[in-house]
């Protein structure tokens, strides 16, 4: 088959459709910028609880903050109250979204007791409820989507009937994790499961779950026939796997593999731009955020190991950057 180049939402383009996934504490503001500025289409926020946004929690408010200005604004939102989740859609219209996705697929335990993310998959009712509601508060011009799984477990297979559902109620789009609920992320995601939502649904269809590679991500879409693909965990530390499937996607040759000096290099430029970007975000937080995606990026260095131990006794950016530079002429030292 030929590759997609782009995909649709409405009047929203993104292209190549290779787009990074939301994930709580993972997704920050640099973290999409990085991503997208590699070749990512599009990327989203971390998702946005609608109760602490109705109650006007400044942490999840903080959370509303697009990426590149070039990009798609994309913001991700979960809950099981209709009224809240269709407030909260409109307040991310007002702040400028210009896609909103509704997690229905998250696993984590405390999202799963409030009712919210994979919990919908059990209440089919309730989640068209939600849809209908967020279409309802969100101007038409602003595309609507879901974020589901295969099923609860393997007994409750129902992502394709599930989608069809959100799809009536309003929805213009559908990403699907290969794995269900039970699996969280263990085990393999499942192409069989995303393929038949692909053949229930006449809306485009985004492709999730291990993609860790430009060749897994085609292979994904030549399997499943889906519009798309989304990456969530491979990113971590590595925006050169969204290059890597820009490329193939845009039929681009494909570009030569991240060496010492491109890590290093990527290093340095996260740290810059995170201590840069949001004035009033507390040091300490920035400091975290810089901290685990050093030890991401320093994964295949060698003597990464011993960097990744200290730079997490670490507490200053000073003394941050002092490891880089110590690493980094380790790393140049002949064998």
């Amino acid at each position: 088959m030929t590759l997609p180049t782009a995909l649709s939402l409405g009047s929203l383009v993104i292209s190549p459709p290779v787009i990074l996934a939301p994930m709580a504490g993972v997704t920050t503001l640099v973290m999409r910028r990085v991503c997208e500025r590699a070749g990512a289409g599009a990327s989203f926020t971390e998702m946005v609880s609608s109760a602490a946004a109705f109650r006007s929690v400044p942490s999840a408010l903080a959370l509303f903050e697009r990426g590149l200005p070039d990009k798609p604004y994309a913001v991700q939102i979960v809950g099981a109250d209709p009224h809240e989740m269709g407030y909260t859609a409109h307040l991310a219209a007002e702040r400028g979204a210009e896609w909103i996705d509704i997690n229905m697929g998250c696993p984590a335990k405390d999202i799963i007791r409030s009712g919210s993310g994979a919990a919908m998959m059990r209440d089919p009712g309730r989640a068209a409820a939600v849809v209908r509601s967020v279409r309802a508060s969100a101007p038409g011009r602003i595309p609507v989507t879901v974020k589901i799984r295969a099923g609860w477990d393997d007994a409750s297979l129902n992502a394709p009937d599930f989608a069809r559902r959100m799809v009536d109620a309003g929805a213009c789009g559908v990403t699907v994790h290969g794995r269900t609920r039970a699996q969280v992320f263990t085990g393999r995601s499942n192409p069989e499961h995303i393929a038949r939502v692909v053949q229930a649904v006449s809306v485009p269809v985004i492709a999730n779950g291990d993609v860790d590679s430009a060749q897994a991500a085609v292979e994904l879409v030549e399997r499943t026939g889906a519009a798309g693909v989304m990456i969530g965990r491979a990113s971590w530390g590595n925006p050169w796997l969204f290059s890597a499937c820009r490329a193939a996607f845009l039929g681009e040759p494909p570009p030569p593999p991240p060496d010492a000096a491109a890590r290093f290099a990527a290093m340095r430029a996260y740290f810059d731009e995170v201590l840069a970007a949001q004035p009033d975000r507390p040091h300490d937080l920035k400091v975290t955020e810089i901290q685990k995606n050093l030890a991401w990026i320093s994964s295949s260095l060698p003597g990464g190991r011993v960097f990744r131990n200290r730079i997490f006794r670490t507490s200053t950016a000073d003394a941050l950057r002092t490891l880089i530079d110590e690493l980094e002429r380790t790393t140049e030292q002949p064998a």
